[in-house]
């Protein structure tokens, strides 16, 4: 067994005084969390029986009068809170996407090299484009992981077979020494195959496999 973690006495402060109180979260004692907690409550993940905070990475917006927040992994959530916004945000996706030597180049806005898409009922607050069509099409981010372009390198491309989730040290690695890998499990999802259908877009095929 491992030694146990000793946090010691709590490291809040009150008007210049350190508290004297034993720690058992954040290294604050159950009093200081739990005002910390109070105030910071709404940036939990409201997926349920997810207990992840803003920290994580995720996205939050106002939907009724009500701030909401889900953590990367669960992040997908605000793209489609009914059917009927998923498939216009979709058919959006779709309409502003050209395939260019197998490359979905993203051809509505952006944001610096990259494509930037602003969700129905997001008041505006713009996303990564290949960020969205990953999370609608694959699923969400693995927490503390990002996406790389591992096949072509292009930041405008949104294919999913052209992307990689990596953690950040990976992922600036290989901004010095690219690898240009297929995403197989992503060109082979059902839900990447039936949208590159639907808008008219290429996508590689295994050698030797056919769908």
């Amino acid at each position: 067994m491992g030694r146990k973690k000793t946090l010691g006495r709590c490291t809040k402060r009150d008007a210049g005084v350190r508290c004297a109180e034993e720690a058992t979260r954040r290294d604050w004692c159950p009093a200081h969390y739990a005002k910390w907690y109070d105030r910071n409550k709404h940036w939990r993940c409201q997926w349920p029986g997810c207990r992840e905070f803003k920290y994580d990475g995720g996205r939050s917006m106002a939907r009724k009068g009500k701030k909401l927040f889900f953590c990367r992994l669960h992040e997908v959530e605000h793209l489609r809170p009914t059917p009927e916004i998923e498939d216009m945000n979709v058919r959006r996706l779709g309409g502003s996407i050209k395939d260019i030597n197998g490359c979905w180049v993203w051809i509505g806005g952006v944001q610096g090299n990259y494509g930037a898409f602003v969700p129905e009922g997001a008041n505006q607050v713009s996303w990564m484009a290949h960020r969205v069509i990953w999370d609608l099409l694959v699923g969400g981010h693995r927490p503390r992981y990002e996406l790389d372009h591992a096949f072509c390198g292009n930041p405008a491309c949104v294919n999913p077979s052209h992307l990689e989730p990596v953690r950040r040290s990976e992922n600036e690695r290989r901004k010095r020494r690219p690898k240009r890998n297929i995403n197989w499990a992503a060109a082979e999802n059902l839900a990447v195959r039936a949208f590159a259908e639907r808008f008219g877009l290429s996508l590689p095929t295994r050698p030797g496999k056919t769908l």
